[in-house]
């Protein structure tokens, strides 16, 4: 289930320079960002709490990951037996105590090197399209060359249509409507089945000439 387009949060009274020039920067961050591979033995439980932190501050539990993560402790328990779970963080920060987060990516029904089902939240600052797609590609390079999957998958409450459109634009595309799949807060909504496969994914991708091979 990818969770992470929504609108984007401007203050009152920001001028059109000052808004433009907080994206660039950013876009910066993004660009420069660190995806790190959680292991919770080698990092420990902090960001897992960390994180449980931020996302009941915005009051998102119910919403985005379900009410029984609204426990830390069965936030930790069910977040560190993940499969797959990467912080998105800014250059230097120290992301095992919650600084500079961006974004934080998780998969089950993992099957090796064969398929994962993937889900994203983004931090609310880069809950913008263009910033948001940047993350994402982060992710789909990594899962994609690093881990060697071949195929992607994203399950996605029909009441959050942004998310689907922010999938599609990653080149993720609609395979299905599964009826009473999801969570929407307290109600059980339909969901969006969603597939993304190495190989489209490559004809997609932007070729960087500095990366090794091109």
């Amino acid at each position: 289930m990818l969770v992470s387009a929504h609108p984007p949060i401007l203050r009152v009274g920001q001028g059109v320079a000052e808004r433009r020039a907080s994206l660039a920067a950013r876009r910066a961050q993004v660009e420069r960002c660190v995806l790190q591979p959680y292991d919770p033995q080698a990092h420990g439980m902090d960001a897992l709490l960390y994180f449980w932190a931020r996302v009941e501050a915005l009051g998102e539990h119910r919403r985005i990951l379900g009410p029984w993560t609204e426990s830390p402790t069965r936030f930790v328990q069910t977040y560190s037996q993940a499969a797959e779970m990467m912080f998105l963080h800014e250059l230097g920060a120290d992301w095992r105590n919650g600084h500079g987060l961006l974004a934080v990516v998780w998969a089950d029904d993992v099957v090796w090197p064969c398929r994962a089902r993937v889900s994203f939240w983004t931090a609310p600052a880069y809950r913008v399209p263009v910033l948001s797609k940047a993350l994402g590609q982060h992710v789909l390079r990594y899962l994609f060359e690093a881990r060697g999957f071949q195929s992607l998958c994203g399950l996605i409450p029909v009441t959050n249509p942004l998310s689907v459109r922010l999938a599609r634009r990653m080149g993720f595309r609609v395979i299905s409507t599964w009826p009473g799949a999801c969570l929407d807060g307290d109600r059980v909504v339909d969901g969006v089945e969603l597939r993304l496969v190495r190989t489209e994914w490559q004809a997609r991708e932007p070729v960087d000439p500095t990366r090794n091979g091109a």
